[in-house]
């Protein structure tokens, strides 16, 4: 049977992501593989940090018998930790500013490495196929397909804000940045966080940038985080079998109004 990779580009995504490091589920009474490639899958300096701290694989050659590495799960296992491989030394490739915090857009500096990173993670699932799994969903599109142009429009802003994002946003603001727990509760606190840097992020773009560069800028940051929230809760809600609105946290609710604000507006998923 084919595996799925749901990738919720969340995940861990290695960049982030792991956000690339991709996590196998096992599903309820069988033996098929899910890799979900968490949100955080566009940030470069977390993703080589999730390959590089992931504890060993115990199906490494010598750690088994021939007769268990003869396992399909095995050989699955042992094919995707090529793949992460090989992404993690691509990625070492590309520059990265990594001044986003939690927000899981890529924080290349210029086209070229926008280009790189396009194409490394794209080489990154069909590896991923070849070892027999399926990729259903993937954020990169929306950087790298959907809304590429904007992506390349806003990089001399995000460029030019890092300095200051990395002095007044990031962890020492709205951190700790912890794994996110694929849970209510994870993207809850998930949500809170992204919250955080949303805001201290629009206040130095528009300090910066001015307008309309900087807000131009922020909402292609907050448009991509809508769309992967909703995913999220997507996902969520066809494994819990209840509607989003009955599971959406108020924190990623709030992701959804204008000015954050939950009381004078309802959630609307993104598109």
């Amino acid at each position: 049977m084919i595996s799925q990779i749901s990738a919720i580009k969340i995940r861990w995504t290695v960049l982030f992501c792991l956000s690339c490091t991709a996590q196998i589920i096992y599903g309820q009474g069988d033996l098929k593989h899910r890799i979900v490639k968490r949100e955080r899958a566009f940030d470069l300096l977390r993703l080589e940090r999730a390959l590089h701290d992931a504890p060993p694989d115990i199906g490494r050659i010598g750690e088994r018998s021939i007769r268990d590495l003869k396992m399909p799960n095995d050989v699955e296992a042992k094919c995707q930790e090529k793949c992460n491989e090989e992404l993690k030394v691509g990625l070492d490739m590309v520059k990265a500013h990594t001044a986003f915090g939690s927000m899981g857009v890529p924080s290349v500096v210029d086209e070229s490495d926008l280009q790189s990173f396009c194409a490394i993670d794209a080489a990154h699932d069909e590896c991923l196929k070849g070892c027999g799994f399926e990729i259903q969903f993937n954020m990169r599109d929306y950087v790298c397909k959907t809304r590429y142009q904007e992506m390349v429009a806003n990089l001399p802003c995000y460029n030019a804000a890092a300095p200051e994002l990395k002095r007044r946003c990031g962890p020492s603001r709205c951190g700790p940045y912890n794994e996110l727990q694929v849970s209510v509760l994870g993207f809850a606190q998930r949500c809170r966080t992204l919250m955080c840097d949303l805001a201290c992020t629009h206040s130095v773009l528009m300090e910066t940038c001015g307008w309309p560069t900087g807000m131009r800028a922020f909402r292609f940051l907050l448009d991509y985080t809508r769309t992967q929230v909703t995913n999220w809760m997507e996902e969520t809600s066809v494994t819990t079998k209840r509607s989003v609105d009955q599971i959406i946290p108020k924190s990623c609710s709030r992701l959804f109004c204008e000015r954050f604000d939950a009381d004078n507006c309802v959630y609307v998923p993104s598109a």
